[in-house]
This record gives C-alpha cells, structure tokens and sequence, in this order.
C-alpha cells in the first residue's frame, strides 16, 4: 500500500522470509532484552542499501542508526549466511 518506502519489501516478500530471522524477544524465561528494532525494518533497511546500492551512511533514519556502529550490530545478530538464504529466497 502507500505506506510503503521505495525498495522495501513487498508482504508477500517478507512472509517468504520471516522465519527464516532470529527472534525478536527472548524466549521465556531467558534472560535478554527485546530487540531496539523489529526484524522487517532491519530487512527494508538491508534491502534498501541493497537495492539502491547506497552507502550505509545514508540509510534513512526509519531504519534504524546503524551507522552509529557500521553494522556491527547487525553483523552479530544476523549472520550473513541468513541474508544470503534470505535474498535467494527473495530472488525466486
């Protein structure tokens, strides 16, 4: 719909991938804290550098401030096996 940024993922893209990330929260019990951004707007963020072939430095805001730590966040929590499973999975 219109809420949708240019290069983001359409819904039938992120449903093909959704389980495919790491949980959002903790799981029961577990000690830890939710994560700050949720897993679709890291992906639109991922697939909008992708995609527009920016440099990170200018990845909009709505997506989180990665360039605060250059991705090092993110390479922790999603490896980067899981974004090329993710992509293939998109690419189909």
């Amino acid at each position: 719909g219109m809420g949708r940024h240019r290069y983001e993922l359409k819904d039938s893209e992120w449903n093909r991938i959704a389980e495919m990330l790491p949980k959002e929260h903790p799981p029961e019990g577990k000690r830890g804290r939710p994560t700050k951004y949720d897993n679709r707007t890291v992906m639109n963020g991922i697939v909008w550098i992708a995609r527009s072939g920016a440099p990170w430095r200018e990845l909009p805001e709505r997506y989180g401030k990665w360039q605060k730590n250059n991705g090092i966040h993110l390479k922790k929590m999603y490896p980067a096996a899981l974004f090329k499973q993710s992509f293939l999975q998109l690419a189909r």
